[in-house]
């Protein structure tokens, strides 16, 4: 194992060891309809925090494609948001990594913005937009839309 690969080991260890809350979410959901096609995205994410959650999680979205020609690939997600309540709903800003790009996110670092409502302290309902904000080459984005169960 590489001196940075047991850093980042370490560091992650000591942020989930550091959590005074800690919970688990899954989710799935459908893209916005782009060319067509909305795709399916399914996510599993760890939260932890007490006035701000923070949220590390790792997801997938299905590819498009526009008749013969493939608009973007199956791309699997990570991404760090921190989640800023608003009573019952949040607002969330962080950032993600993807394996792939495409016409609808088209660098492999990408900003995301994220609107929830808590339908209960077990299920969320969420808005996500994935964007490089134009910073690189043509950026359509993704929206994806997201029902979350939470477990401890």
């Amino acid at each position: 194992m590489s001196l940075l690969a047991k850093r980042l080991a370490a560091a992650t260890l000591l942020f989930w060891a550091s959590a005074a809350h800690a919970d688990w979410e899954v989710g799935a959901g459908l893209g916005d309809e782009i060319f067509g096609e909305s795709p399916v995205t399914a996510q599993f994410s760890y939260v932890f925090g007490e006035r701000f959650e923070h949220v590390l999680g790792i997801g997938a979205i299905t590819e498009r494609q526009a008749g013969p020609r493939e608009v973007s690939p199956d791309t699997v997600f990570l991404s760090y948001v921190t989640r800023i309540p608003i009573k019952r709903f949040y607002l969330g800003l962080g950032v993600v990594v993807v394996s792939d790009t495409s016409e609808v996110i088209s660098s492999t670092g990408a900003f995301t913005q994220t609107l929830g409502w808590r339908i209960t302290d077990r299920w969320l309902l969420e808005a996500r937009h994935i964007s490089n904000a134009g910073l690189k080459g043509r950026n359509i984005g993704e929206n994806l839309f997201t029902l979350i169960y939470r477990f401890d």
